[in-house]
């Protein structure tokens, strides 16, 4: 009940990330047709509900895990086949189309389910996590980090600005997970492309005047700019875990957990 509880109020976190951008494009009268109406406010009441139900499934789901972002993108995903593919067609009595057609025409819907499941995970990271809360120590290295591998943006003034913005919001969802190289990559690679459905494919069009334009087309105008965004995450991560270590293996006066790992390898 605990990990539903924490589900649930994450997902509620995800939902009004979500609702934000359904209501922008005019999605929510859409969702209102369960119910048999096209109230807005309708639509987001019956698409917070699920949002928290479904929050409540994943916290059950991944109470043993850690990687909690993976499994929030997968799971977004997974319900962006589930629901708008598959059952919501069905619960407004329309055919159901898996064709290449309605997963273009749906790609606003697929990028709005990455941002559920995405602020799902790291809601859900916060709250049900027992981790040490983020220090001033740990954001400078991360915004440092972030700050360090940001010319690969190439986004020339706005670069650094995204990088430290990066580098601080990866210390608030991870902590200081204190892992080797390998883990660090494949988590900057993930948190990478999450910040690339948030700047690139989301913010850059609203601050452009453009709005909030999640098709096909603007989609594939924005993929130019994933790779750097996926480089960036990785590199930033790798920073971060460099420079923890460095930073405690210079700093720390206590030695009591070298000793330990030398001991637990069998050293003198």
């Amino acid at each position: 009940m605990r990990d539903a509880g924490f589900g649930a109020l994450a997902g509620l976190v995800g939902g009004l990330v979500f609702g934000t951008v359904m209501a922008r494009i005019g999605f929510l009268p859409t969702v209102a047709g369960i119910v048999r109406t096209d109230s807005p406010a309708v639509g987001l009441a019956v698409h917070l509900l699920i949002a928290a139900i479904l929050g409540g499934v994943f916290g059950v789901l991944v109470a043993r895990q850690q990687e909690l972002l993976f499994w929030g993108l997968a799971y977004g995903v997974l319900w962006w086949f589930l629901g708008p593919l598959t059952l919501l067609p069905i619960l407004l009595g329309e055919p159901v189309a898996w064709n290449v057609a309605a997963a273009r025409d749906l790609v606003p819907s697929l990028l709005g389910h990455l941002a559920y499941g995405a602020a799902t995970a790291a809601a859900l990271a916060l709250l049900a996590r027992e981790q040490r809360r983020p220090g001033p120590g740990l954001l400078v290295r991360a915004s440092l980090a972030g700050l360090l591998a940001s010319p690969l943006l190439g986004l020339g003034w706005s670069g650094p600005v995204v990088g430290v913005l990066a580098g601080a919001s990866y210390a608030v969802v991870f902590g200081d997970p204190r892992e080797g190289s390998g883990p660090a990559l494949i988590r900057g690679a993930a948190f990478g492309f999450v910040w690339w459905v948030l700047a690139a494919a989301t913010l850059s069009p609203l601050l452009d005047g453009r709005g909030l334009a999640w098709s096909a087309a603007a989609v594939r105008t924005a993929v130019a700019e994933l790779p750097a965004y996926v480089l960036l995450g990785a590199v930033m991560a790798l920073l971060i875990c460099w420079l923890g270590g460095l930073s405690r293996a210079v700093f720390s006066d206590d030695v009591r957990d070298a000793l330990e790992r030398r001991l637990a390898a069998g050293g003198g």
